[in-house]
């Protein structure tokens, strides 16, 4: 594994979460600026999904509150209220999208002759 960054005595190795990590040592007189969490909860991500991560993160989250370990089944439980509804919101808004789209193209009907007219027409 891979050392990414070395912030004193805490090392923070490739693939790891950081949450929060500072850094004691001074550059050219001035402290280091404290690195405040780069990483988001999977709650605050959904809205930047696109919709495949999301259906897939959906999709897993069922799965994993079924047969997963204990703490994926509770990690999954909290996760599902809100994947759920951000699905529901974007099929909704697809759903109103498409229905604006049709009513802008939906073409007028065509008049359509009354079968007396033609008939006295052709006599």
């Amino acid at each position: 594994m891979a050392i990414v960054a070395d912030f004193g005595k805490s090392i923070v190795k490739k693939g790891a979460r950081l949450s929060i990590a500072i850094a004691s040592a001074d550059i050219e007189g001035e402290p280091r600026l404290a690195l405040e969490s780069l990483c988001m909860s999977l709650i605050d991500k959904i809205p930047l999904l696109d919709d495949a991560a999301l259906k897939n993160l959906l999709d897993n989250a069922k799965r994993l509150g079924t047969s997963g370990s204990p703490k994926q089944q509770a990690d999954a439980a909290e996760l599902l209220p809100a994947l759920e509804a951000a699905v529901a919101e974007r099929r909704a808004t697809k759903l109103e999208a498409a229905a604006e789209k049709r009513a802008v193209n939906k073409k007028p009907a065509a008049p359509k002759a009354a079968k007396s007219a033609k008939a006295t027409v052709a006599a």
